[in-house]
């Protein structure tokens, strides 16, 4: 049936995917407006050098969030409901995360580029993921409501997290970014799993 304004603010299942954008959007944020920096600053390349190599992990990235988030339709294709589907992926990915730690054992460019398409690929899986999960949860008067919703509270945590950065880059380098980037996600997975249950 259609959902109010305010039931879809009060609804749990919102709550739970805002919570999750909240804390696992700000990896995306940082991977798209600290890579280039990091190409020069920690890889010594110059500018023009991260600028011929700098667009590679978003090109992965964009192919693989595509191809990981229909995959979850073939799931539901196979019997899984729709919504256990995106989840199994959704999960699936946010256990890559981890590999960004080794970001900061990455002296080489090569080694670099794979595990930033890698994690890309985890950060746009779910954002597709979980706008496709709004979709099967809400009904369609209320979809795009849900997705705004989750949208700003995931960029307001973007902005938050990239604000404390730059301080701590300046005093200690990437390795603590790093590794508390790699922790985002399966944080963010079992808040999930904690406040969004589907009905069977």
């Amino acid at each position: 049936p259609p959902m109010s304004w305010r039931s879809v603010w009060t609804s749990r299942v919102l709550w739970g995917i805002v919570l999750a954008r909240f804390i696992s959007d700000p990896v995306w944020y940082f991977y798209l407006f600290w890579l280039p920096g990091y190409f020069q600053e920690a890889l010594g390349l110059t500018l023009s050098e991260a600028g011929w190599i700098g667009w590679i992990p978003f090109l992965v990235a964009d192919a693989g969030g595509i191809a990981l988030t229909s995959y979850s339709d073939r799931l539901v294709a196979r019997g899984h409901s729709a919504a256990g589907a995106r989840l199994r992926i959704l999960g699936g990915v946010a256990f890559l995360a981890p590999l960004g730690l080794l970001s900061t054992y990455s002296p080489q460019i090569w080694m670099a580029l794979t595990i930033f398409s890698l994690v890309g690929t985890m950060c746009l899986t779910w954002f597709f993921s979980t706008a496709t999960l709004l979709g099967d949860l809400f009904p369609k008067n209320a979809v795009a409501s849900a997705l705004g919703i989750a949208g700003a509270f995931g960029a307001l945590g973007g902005l938050l997290f990239n604000a404390v950065i730059g301080p701590i880059i300046d005093r200690t380098g990437y390795a603590p970014v790093f590794i508390a980037s790699a922790l985002l996600h399966p944080a963010a997975y079992l808040v999930l799993r904690l406040l969004v249950r589907p009905k069977r």
